[in-house]
């Protein structure tokens, strides 16, 4: 079921519970699939329940796409892993974000790690982002490959961006079949 509201606002929640799904073109998240036209606001918010997808466009810990103007997440953290399996083409992985627009990550954190067979774009804490990241880090292992696309990114932070990032670091693993 789908709702419309100019504003959505997730406050000190978790999400502990494991997700699984099946299918081409779904997107999956801890929090929020999808969401467009809406200004979301998350904060001091964490994701510890383990994502296992067949196939996926976007997928990711808290929010897998964001198509807004603005969004917000502080203070918040994945630590479930990852799991998307190749039997299909998918877009972007990430354990924060999977992709997004205008989007402003602030003092967040990765620990879960991401396994995406036939993804573009796999990273720790975004997959694909136009914005700003400050002060996030990712310690998850990251691994991306052997799926159909030609060309897999994998990367500790984001795997493709238009956006500032300071004060942030990896520290987990990263394999890429590609790139």
């Amino acid at each position: 079921e789908s709702y419309t509201t100019n504003k959505l606002e997730i406050r000190e929640c978790s999400n502990k519970g494991n997700l699984s799904t099946t299918g081409n073109g779904s997107y999956c998240g801890g929090f929020c699939a999808y969401i467009a036209s809406t200004n979301l606001e998350i904060y001091d918010s964490y994701n510890m329940g383990n994502i296992n997808i067949d196939r996926s466009s976007s997928v990711a810990g808290l929010v897998a796409y964001i198509n807004s103007n603005m969004c917000i997440i502080e203070n918040s953290y994945n630590s479930g892993n990852i799991n998307v399996g190749s039997g299909g083409y998918g877009y972007a992985a990430g354990g924060i974000i999977g992709q997004a627009n205008s989007t402003e990550l602030k003092n967040c954190y990765n620990t879960g790690a991401i396994t995406a067979d036939g993804m573009s774009y796999v990273a720790g804490i975004a997959g694909t982002m136009y914005g700003s990241i400050d002060n996030c880090y990712n310690i998850g292992n990251i691994t991306n490959g052997n799926g159909n696309p030609s060309y897999t990114y994998a990367a500790g932070i984001i795997a493709w961006s238009n956006a500032d990032i300071s004060n942030s670091f990896n520290a987990g693993k990263i394999l890429s079949k590609s790139h």
